[in-house]
């Protein structure tokens, strides 16, 4: 059902230095088309990728914000392609599958999550594991072995620091990090990494947090609001736009909603169409 990549899953540094020379060196000649939108967000009249292939981004937040909550938002949307909940725009082609790890949930609260994600469209093409029971080596090597099996178009790893020993040892970070990008350009996929954050500094869990959010083209933070049962989602980082601006998310019934009446995002459905890509909108933000 889906083309296998034939590469090798362990780190390598053994290659034809000719050949990378060739495939690295930037010339005018090159053809180089953007990468693909997955998922956008309307801000104002512009249309700003939130998810596009070949990249990776961040949803953080301490324990019990929402996080999992925005996840399945942001994913359910995805599936249904198209405008979707008032300021989300999917333009995922469904040719390639989605696939979900999550290290934390046990079984019951997973299919809680996985039903919650896929309520406005059921396919064969979203994939959920419930990855807990292994070991971080086992994770790590999991993920890596259903990337290169299914060639997805998107991944989501609820839980990025499970898949480590020690989020603060250097080494095992930056390897963790040189998975996580080697898996996004050989599948040219979009791998979404959902972290918490430290208790005292609110910074991401250590050398693993940093790296990926300076990797990221989206960081997104969740915290509470002033209104029970809210929580607010803000954008730290979207590489070559202006952040978006910031909308809030509550769970009804186990669903997870966008609160329209209480973003910045007026609720307005619109088509692609009505929207543009506005040039002027793109800054530069580096890298």
């Amino acid at each position: 059902m889906f083309e296998k990549l034939n590469i090798q899953e362990s780190h390598n540094i053994d290659f034809n230095f000719d050949e990378v020379a060739s495939r690295c060196l930037m010339t005018d000649s090159r053809i180089i088309t953007k990468e693909p939108s997955i998922l956008s967000i309307r801000d104002g009249f512009n249309m700003i990728p939130i998810f596009t292939e070949g990249n990776i981004s961040v949803i953080k937040g301490h324990s019990g914000v929402r996080k999992t909550t925005l996840n399945s938002i942001l994913i359910g949307s995805t599936l249904v392609k198209g405008n979707s909940d008032g300021i989300l725009y999917s333009e995922y082609k469904s040719d390639r599958p989605i696939i979900f790890f999550d290290t934390e949930q046990g079984d019951w609260s997973a299919q809680k999550t996985y039903q919650s994600i896929t309520s406005k469209r059921k396919t064969d093409l979203f994939m959920y594991y419930t990855i807990s029971d292994l070991n971080s080596k086992q994770r790590a090597k999991f993920v890596e072995n259903r990337a290169n099996v299914l060639n997805p178009c998107m991944i989501v790893i609820d839980g990025i620091r499970d898949l480590l020993l020690d989020f603060n040892n250097i080494g095992e970070s930056q390897e963790l990090i040189d998975m996580i990008l080697g898996i996004k350009s050989r599948n040219k996929c979009h791998i979404l990494n959902i972290i918490h954050l430290n208790k005292g500094d609110g910074k991401s869990k250590g050398h693993l947090g940093a790296f990926l959010q300076e990797k990221s083209e989206t960081v997104m933070n969740v915290s509470f609001t002033d209104s029970p049962g809210y929580s607010v989602v803000n954008c730290e980082k979207k590489r070559g736009y202006a952040p978006f601006k910031d909308f809030e998310i509550t769970n009804i019934n186990g669903y997870g909603e966008i609160s329209l009446n209480k973003s910045e995002n007026k609720t307005k459905n619109i088509n692609k169409d009505e929207a543009f890509w506005d040039d002027k909108s793109e800054v530069d933000v580096g890298f």
